[in-house]
């Protein structure tokens, strides 16, 4: 099991810390030795040295007491930079060879402690002050000093020789730091990998168990029908026998929707309009019609969520019901138009028409209107219905989660 990302974090903080804590150590002991080798050699940079060194005493106490290393880093960057180019600009009868070794420490501590913002700030400032030595002060130098004695070369040598151990020691501080970074990384995509091998194969699982489920429910529903029309064939009344018969409908659009969860690639979608007109098709053949009656599908809902398709599946099935049984008997062209529009994504327009003559108007208290009206209510709608020419029905739903569109 592979840590929080706030141990990485903590990690890297820890990293940051080992190096400005050891740096700033580092930097102490390298210029105790070259102070000392100064004094002995009588070099003019002692004073700035063995300043630097108390300096990087006082900043490892600090870091080691209060733990602060961007406090710490941010001294030792300043106060570095400010030794540094005092160094080069001031001292004019050295060479100064190895000044641009301790700018490249300082600039490289820096965007490895504090970031790139301030690594660039300072490599910035010390380059700025290289250009500014080289343009006013490396011709009055060079004339000011003599040939190099020995104990000259020896101190550049060492002093060089010193910055490139402490360059080499940054380096490979950075280097181990993105190692690390680098193996966790690994780890990391391989446990995701494992978890979503994992993650796939628990969602195939419940896919085909889900799936199962409504294949079962589809034949459940389906031995409800076939009982239910058993049922209908000992009944001697006809108004009887035309309630059974819409028991049947009504079921039949119910496990209509479970064989099409079935047969979905995704379980959670339905085609709306595929399901609506294959639900259209079963009705024509239920009805028996002597007539074509045209089926115009105006639909913009591509899928919508599941908890939705049963009430509009019945409501449908409802309204083209009615049409078949009284709509039609005098129209030579019947066409009925279904419309589901999206308004916004949490409401629908459905809008049902039908161009027929109602042998008899629709009764109020009939159980198809209340329950056209019960299943708009359950998906936060209102219904209007207009009866001049033909039928109209206008519902608006309010839906609590978005559309799948």
């Amino acid at each position: 099991m592979l840590p929080p990302i706030s141990t990485y974090e903590d990690y890297y903080e820890k990293t940051r810390y080992q190096i400005t804590f050891r740096i700033t150590v580092v930097m102490g002991l390298i210029l105790l030795v070259l102070g000392l080798a100064f004094i002995y050699l009588e070099q003019p940079a002692t004073t700035i040295t063995l300043s630097g060194v108390v300096i990087c005493a006082l900043l490892a106490a600090f870091i080691a007491y209060t733990k602060k290393y961007k406090i710490g880093a941010f001294l030792f960057m300043s106060i570095g930079a400010t030794l540094c180019i005092t160094t080069l600009l001031t001292l004019k009868d050295v060479y100064h060879f190895v000044d641009p070794l301790y700018m490249l420490i300082v600039s490289l501590f820096t965007y490895f402690t504090l970031g790139k913002l301030w690594g660039n700030i300072i490599l910035g400032v010390q380059f700025s002050a290289v250009i500014y030595y080289l343009l006013f002060h490396l011709n009055t130098n060079l004339v000011i000093v003599d040939e190099l004695s020995q104990g000259e070369l020896y101190a550049i040598s060492l002093n060089a020789f010193l910055c490139a151990s402490v360059v080499s020691f940054l380096i490979n501080q950075f280097l181990k730091r993105n190692s690390f970074a680098a193996e966790q990384y690994r780890a990391l995509t391989t446990e995701l990998q494992s978890k979503n091998e994992l993650v796939e194969q628990q969602n195939g699982e419940k896919t085909a168990m889900l799936k199962e489920i409504h294949h079962r429910v589809k034949n459940n529903l389906q031995v409800i029908t076939s009982l239910l029309r058993l049922q209908s064939r000992d009944l001697k009344s006809v108004e009887a026998q035309v309630h059974f018969k819409e028991a049947i409908d009504r079921i039949g659009a119910m496990a209509l929707i479970h064989n099409q969860m079935y047969q979905s690639k995704d379980i959670g979608k339905i085609e709306l309009e595929h399901y609506l007109r294959s639900l259209s098709k079963n009705m024509m053949s239920s009805y028996l019609l002597n007539q074509n009656v045209k089926m115009n599908f105006e639909i913009d809902v591509e899928f919508a969520p599941t908890n939705t398709t049963v009430p509009i599946a019945l409501l449908f099935n409802e309204l083209v019901s009615n049409s078949l049984k009284h709509a039609f008997a005098n129209q030579n062209k019947p066409e009925i138009l279904i419309r589901i529009i999206t308004q916004t994504n949490t409401t629908i327009q459905f809008i049902y028409s039908d161009n027929g003559h109602w042998t008899r108007p629709a009764n109020e208290d009939s159980f198809g209107l209340e329950l056209i009206d019960t299943l708009a209510h359950q998906l936060n709608g209102t219904v209007t219905r207009n009866t001049e020419n033909g039928t109209t029905y206008e519902i608006i739903f309010h839906l609590e989660e978005d559309l799948i569109l």
